[in-house]
């Protein structure tokens, strides 16, 4: 078992905009903060080929784990890492240590999500299996805005149609008792 089979009891800030507690500027916080210990093993989550493992100012060191889905999971302020660009890795494998590198204020997994247009998603409501990630938003998020507009025009003809289909229906029965 592994602190992602409990992760809320963990979180020290959720996704969703605060005030940033090192430039106290009122922004999206793009991630789920998990406060765990220092150098606990980071077990990945999901199945998936590394595609950065890297040190920056802001992430420290993380990790990004491309899913079969497309989906970008950064895994930030690590101690240490242990996995390599191209690296295939599964449910349960150590990508690295917790730690408190890189814009920090203490120990803790930063876990992040990011579609395929680069734009962050709510880590929380993944991790509950909500279904507010799916392949048809993923694909929708590659489309131009008239793709975009096209699609959600034929989806709202279909409930139009269905509207109109039981619109007729009930005339059509209530005519029959009427005979």
């Amino acid at each position: 078992m592994s602190f992602w089979d409990n992760w809320e009891s963990y979180v020290s800030s959720p996704y969703g905009y605060r005030t940033h507690p090192i430039s106290n500027e009122y922004k999206l916080h793009s991630g789920t903060d998990l406060a765990l210990s220092a150098n606990t093993p980071i077990p990945s989550n999901i199945n998936g080929t590394v595609t950065v493992s890297a040190y920056n100012n802001s992430y420290g060191n993380y990790v990004v784990v491309r899913d079969n889905k497309g989906l970008l999971h950064y895994y930030a302020h690590m101690n240490e890492r242990n996995v390599n660009v191209g690296d295939t890795i599964s449910v349960g494998d150590t990508l690295g240590l917790v730690g408190s590198t890189g814009n920090s204020t203490g120990n803790h997994l930063h876990y992040e999500i990011r579609g395929t247009d680069g734009k962050s998603i709510d880590s929380g409501k993944y991790l509950d299996n909500v279904s507010v990630v799916t392949t048809e938003d993923v694909t929708l998020s590659n489309l131009s805005l008239k793709e975009k507009i096209a699609y959600y025009a034929i989806e709202v003809f279909k409930y139009i149609i269905i509207v109109l289909i039981i619109i007729l229906s009930v005339y059509l029965f209530t005519k029959s008792i009427d005979m």
